[in-house]
């Protein structure tokens, strides 16, 4: 008996927009297609613009667009002005950034793997995968993680993203040690937020997370595990590799400071 097909490795576009709606920002604007997204300043993808175009635009169209994000930004009160740049961006943003002095900020590289595969090559573990954040999850990812100055952002989000995200965690004898987001948005699923803590670290845990969290999205119907991991980041890196991940393609942001 022939095996059965694998499923088409995720496009460019359908990773993009999976993306964009797994993390999803306070306020958003539109500005003839591009998406301009405002939550205090908290993370980059969510206080950046997503410049996404069905048709390419003039140098003079792309120009007028950019200054028109500035105003919007600056009316704000934010301290910069990011654009996301992936490859759905149009083809002459680029240069325009680059005359108005963005400078380039945070590779990316977005991976990909399928779910069968991640599960078979993970350890099972003790991680403990909850659809709405608890104690344990809130613990690294709030208390002792990167939004502990600003709880209110985080937990907002989190409340736009709930029903098709895991909240996952693994505890040890004194606690919560590591949490991390899958969010399910039909074959896909997006790992997000993944933390141990310092004291925890090269014990497993970040293995542990990606195994359990990809178990939940298969009963989910999820084909296909991406992520997003910056490419300086060596450590996660190894790990992802360890487990099949492949890159599909890699984006940055352009930064322009507001404060100057």
């Amino acid at each position: 008996m022939d095996p059965a097909p694998q499923p088409a490795t995720p496009s460019i576009t359908e990773l993009e927009h999976a993306a964009y709606a797994a993390w999803p920002s306070e306020r958003v604007s539109d500005l003839d297609g591009w998406r301009l997204r405002y939550m205090r300043e908290v993370t980059r993808r969510a206080n950046s613009v997503w410049p996404v175009s069905k048709t390419p635009k003039t140098e003079a169209e792309l120009k007028q667009q950019v200054a028109e994000a500035e105003a919007f930004y600056a009316k704000l009160g934010a301290s910069q002005v990011l654009f996301q740049m992936t490859p759905l961006a149009d083809p002459g943003l680029e240069a325009v950034l680059e005359a108005r002095s963005y400078r380039v900020d945070a590779p990316v590289a977005i991976q990909v793997a399928p779910v069968s595969k991640v599960i078979q090559m993970t350890p099972r573990g003790n991680a403990c995968i909850e659809l709405t954040p608890g104690p344990s999850f809130l613990e690294v990812a709030v208390q002792r993680g990167r939004f502990k100055d600003t709880p209110e952002e985080f937990l907002g989000l989190l409340g736009r993203i709930q029903g098709r995200t895991g909240f996952a965690s693994v505890e040890a004898s004194n606690g919560s040690i590591a949490c991390g987001l899958g969010v399910c948005d039909g074959e896909l699923m997006g790992v997000f937020n993944m933390v141990t803590l310092p004291e925890a670290r090269r014990r497993g845990a970040g293995s542990t997370l990606l195994g359990a969290l990809s178990r939940w999205a298969e009963r989910r119907g999820a084909k296909f595990v991406y992520l997003q991991v910056e490419r300086d980041n060596v450590a996660a890196l190894k790990l992802y590799a360890r487990y099949g991940f492949e890159e599909v393609y890699g984006y940055h942001y352009r930064k322009l400071s507001l404060e100057d």
